[in-house]
């Protein structure tokens, strides 16, 4: 599968807050069910499979899921992603790392909204230095 702009944010989504299961079950979750929806939509547009959705209640999120061999063993194979627990091992996927400029920065845009926050230090009084 060729790698485009929108398969590497999805990739670097996925890293971030995304698991591969060994039944072949693959998900990510968020706290944004509007993002939920996003990342199924794009699931779609890049696999041709939609992935259900459901609210999480203990985790407070929401979960992206499918099961798919062959969309599995791309992550798996392809990707080099570890299914199970992957945060320690993770590593950026070769086909990103030997990619242009505007696909690695797709994959750390993904990987970003996985994982990063910005605080407005203005909202929580917090004092800065200069």
């Amino acid at each position: 599968m060729q790698i485009n702009r929108d398969l590497a944010y999805l990739i670097g989504f996925f890293i971030g807050d995304g698991n591969l299961s060994n039944n072949y079950l693959i998900r990510a979750t968020t706290k944004n069910k509007e993002f939920a929806q996003f990342i199924s939509t794009l699931f779609y547009k890049l696999f041709n499979k939609k992935p259900n959705i459901y609210f999480d209640r203990y985790n407070n999120s929401f979960v992206v899921y499918t099961c798919s061999k062959d969309i599995w063993s791309f992550f798996v194979d392809d990707l080099k992603i570890p299914f199970g627990t992957k945060s320690r091992i993770v590593e950026i996927p070769r086909r990103i790392m030997k990619s242009d400029l505007d696909i690695k920065t797709a994959f750390v845009s993904g990987l970003y909204d996985a994982e990063a926050s910005v605080v407005n230090m203005i909202d929580k009084n917090i004092q800065m230095d200069t």
